[in-house]
């Protein structure tokens, strides 16, 4: 009989969880598909490293795969190929072809699309307004190296992401988005001729 109970237990709570991360799968797939029925879309947010706001009001721009990221300290721009970033500060202009984790780490959106290359579903937690699902690494990680771990708020209503966070190494960068809209025409090469005292360094 004991037996019996733990195997019912084990199966109600593998179910519970199956539900879980398919609603999870569900909402993600949703919010992705609402954005992107908008066509171009611009993106307003602030980010945060550990708690501490580090940028106020930057955008990004969306158009496909193609996108553009604009902040106090960098721009950046992705025609789906190419990347060139701005460091202001420096006055210096980088070209790459990047990685997908490279464009998972400076887009934040793409995680979205793209969760499944690397995360695996953990839990979705519903509150009075939003939906918070939690995505982890599906890697094993020694216990000595801190969890790769995402966490995405989606506002119940319009289906919209609120808020995203990584997790990794024992840092927290945390994106808090201010407003999602429709963006008007961008350019997603970089403008060498509005730089033209810029360096440009080709690491392709």
């Amino acid at each position: 009989m004991r037996n019996c109970l733990i195997t019912t237990t084990l199966l109600l709570a593998f179910s519970f969880l199956t539900a879980s991360a398919q609603s999870a799968k569900d909402l993600i797939k949703q919010t992705k598909e609402k954005i992107e029925n908008m066509g171009d879309v611009e993106v307003m947010f602030n980010l945060f490293s550990n708690n501490e706001e580090i940028e106020q009001g930057a955008s990004l721009i969306m158009s496909g795969k193609k996108y553009c990221v604009f902040s106090s300290i960098s721009s950046l721009w992705f025609d789906g190929k190419t990347q060139w970033v701005l460091l202001k500060e420096q006055e210096e202009v980088h070209i790459t072809e990047p990685t997908q984790e490279e464009l998972m780490e400076s887009n934040p959106f793409y995680i979205l699309e793209h969760y499944d290359r690397k995360y695996k579903f953990g839990s979705l937690e519903k509150e009075k307004s939003s939906y918070t699902i939690h995505l982890i690494n599906k890697k094993k990680k020694d216990r000595n190296e801190s969890m790769d771990r995402y966490t995405i708020s989606i506002d119940i209503k319009s289906l919209r992401p609120t808020e995203i966070i990584h997790y990794q190494d024992g840092e927290e960068d945390r994106i808090k988005i201010l407003s999602i809209k429709k963006a008007k025409n961008t350019n997603f090469i970089f403008p060498k001729e509005e730089y033209k005292d810029i360096e440009i360094i080709d690491l392709r």
